[in-house]
């Protein structure tokens, strides 16, 4: 995704005779295995609901007719509809993407259980996209991340978009010179000539020969220019490879055409050559039009009025087709998307992501065609998820306490070589199955408490004050998450605000009768969520009660009233990085008022567990 495009637009190898060691199963046609034994940490039930049984995309074979495929088709775009639904309404309860994948390939080589008999080898492939995010900041934190990964999974060939320079040295070639011990090589095309600097382009970075290179305009679109780039690289056993990163426009209206242009352009190419298309579509949830006329069967559907890529596709087929140019290596391994729809984009989990559909546009194509039929999908999975410390502003200007390697998660593919003379696909996945079975499984993740015990337990529960108070915000709070559970004594309770904070939002404590302390502590962010919604910019205050003689019933907001810190500090304590603050005055004071003053908006809500006082 491109993080400059109108805020409308934004909806939403390994080598021969590896030894492979510690893998899971290939999951059948039209089935999944259990989202632990897959990775994946599921949201809770309630949200989930019943699986109801609707067409998914190989069923719409079976149909007897033109009008039941292309209800087949609708059926199964709803199905992956009520998926969307379901995850935003988990997203603004518990500000994260319930559906989370591990970032440990399941066909790795890393771990040897010493079984390294000739019959575990296979040659299995990685392959990857990622894309970069230019050169938003912190990008040397953020290239050390992505080296980190680079060292860990050892990508055979991966495909990079938004790549930028750096003086006279572009992302890509930055990031091959840190892996100079492994050995890179780069292929760089530019795509968006702008001025010295700001040069933006896609490249190839792979551990094997470069043959050639080439790349040809998509045509329309915006920002300026859009490509398909190519390198032709030579692998060892399997031969010569033919890989593709493109970077498609973010306008809907261009983006059939663009989609059709690529399509034409891998028709040029030897069909006896293995093709893999990766790269940033900019696919959204709401249209993935563009991206079926390359990965769903052309059915009448595809050439009706009501299909926004009609046009393009009665330009370019003749008719209706029994199978789709390319297989989606995610939906190789996860073909029920509703429930497993392997989210890309936003990568950042907080308030403003919730306000964008989460969707797919980092994609991994693979063309079928005969020498394809012997590279069969291990396992894909997503990488690039993990928070590393950093505060500060991104290149948007959007203030983050955090960040990650990338806007958008990567994918990674790992394809095992099985070279079969006379046996289908089909045939050669399930003897890949069968190796896999054999091969010791990783330990299933452990899957993190549900968020809904705690919306259950607010509900449930009337708050009981520590110390008779008036507790208020100026943030609405969210559901029943009432400012009265920041000051009930309970840990397991705390106030919750609706929306993100502005420099202008206070949270205050008004004691009914003054209370003596000399310590006064705030703790913020839901705990049993890894202190996820931490207040990161703020002070915490105390306030003397008013004089008798005041008019004001209270003193929260007068100077004259403010208790001084102690030990030469500044009159109240700002907010740690650990979301905590603790004032500490000189001497016994009576404390009439608290209050938490934002000093910095930020992206993500507020939690506020407790504010406790101490004597």
């Amino acid at each position: 995704m491109d993080p400059n495009m109108p805020s409308s637009s934004r909806r939403k190898g390994m080598r021969a005779g590896t030894t492979i060691v510690q893998a899971l199963p290939i999951a059948p046609p039209n089935q999944v295995d259990s989202p632990a034994s897959r990775g994946y940490a599921a949201g809770p039930a309630s949200i989930e609901a019943k699986d109801i049984r609707l067409a998914m995309p190989a069923d719409m074979a079976l149909e007897s007719s033109d009008s039941d495929k292309m209800l087949s088709y609708l059926l199964h775009k709803y199905r992956e509809a009520i998926g969307q639904v379901k995850r935003q309404m988990l997203l603004r309860v518990t500000n994260a993407d319930p559906v989370i994948v591990q970032n440990r390939p399941h066909c790795s080589s890393s771990n040897n259980n010493n079984n390294n008999n000739g019959e575990n080898e296979r040659v299995v492939l990685n392959v990857g996209t990622l894309n970069l995010w230019h050169l938003n900041p912190p990008w040397n934190m953020r290239r050390a991340k992505i080296v980190e990964y680079f060292r860990q999974a050892k990508p055979d060939i991966m495909g990079l978009q938004e790549v930028r320079f750096v003086g006279d040295k572009n992302q890509a070639q930055q990031i091959a010179d840190d892996l100079v011990d492994i050995g890179y090589n780069v292929a760089f095309c530019e795509v968006h000539p702008e001025t010295e600097g700001k040069n933006e382009g896609i490249a190839i970075i792979t551990r094997f020969k470069i043959l050639s290179t080439g790349s040809v305009s998509l045509k329309g679109g915006s920002p300026r220019n859009r490509r398909i780039f190519y390198a032709r690289i030579q692998l060892p056993v399997i031969g010569e490879l033919l890989f593709f990163v493109t970077h498609l426009t973010y306008e809907e209206s261009k983006q059939c055409a663009q989609m059709m242009n690529v399509i034409n352009y891998l028709d040029t190419f030897d069909d006896n050559t293995i093709q893999i298309v990766v790269g940033d579509l900019n696919t959204y949830f709401d249209f993935e039009w563009p991206i079926d006329l390359a990965t769903r069967p052309i059915n009448d559907f595809s050439f009706h009025k009501y299909n926004p890529c009609s046009q393009v596709a009665k330009s370019a087929f003749n008719g209706a087709t029994s199978t789709a140019k390319f297989r989606d290596v995610w939906e190789d391994v996860y073909p029920d998307l509703s429930r497993f729809p392997g989210s890309t984009f936003p990568n950042f989990q907080d308030q403003r992501a919730a306000h964008l559909d989460p969707c797919r546009p980092d994609r991994i194509l693979v063309r079928r065609n005969v020498a394809a039929e012997n590279l069969i999908t291990c396992d894909t999975y997503l990488f690039g998820q993990e928070m590393f410390d950093w505060s500060g502003k991104d290149g948007g200007g959007i203030p983050r306490r955090g960040m990650k390697m990338s806007d958008h998660k990567g994918v990674m593919t790992q394809l095992v070589w099985q070279p079969e003379e006379g046996r289908t696909y089909q045939q050669k996945e399930a003897s890949v199955r069968n190796w896999l079975h054999a091969i010791q499984r990783p330990a299933p993740l452990a899957v993190p408490a549900s968020p809904e015990r705690y919306v259950d337990l607010h509900r449930s529960k009337v708050p009981q004050l520590r110390l008779p108070a008036k507790v208020e915000s100026t943030m609405p709070h969210y559901l029943s998450f009432s400012a009265d559970f920041a000051f009930d004594g309970n840990s397991e309770t705390f106030f919750w605000s609706n929306r993100a904070p502005t420099d202008a939002d206070t949270f205050t404590v008004i004691l009914t009768e003054p209370k003596i302390a000399r310590r006064i502590s705030i703790i913020t962010g839901v705990q049993q969520m890894k202190q996820r919604d931490m207040v990161f910019h703020g002070i915490l205050q105390a306030y003397l009660p008013p004089s008798p003689s005041s008019s004001s019933s209270s003193s929260c907001n007068d100077p004259l009233l403010l208790i001084g810190g102690g030990q030469g500090l500044q009159p109240g304590a700002r907010i740690e990085t650990s979301g905590t603050a603790t004032l500490v005055f000189n001497k016994a004071e009576p404390v009439h008022c608290i209050k938490l003053q934002i000093t910095e908006p930020q992206e993500n809500w507020v939690a506020i567990a407790e504010i406790v006082i101490l004597e």
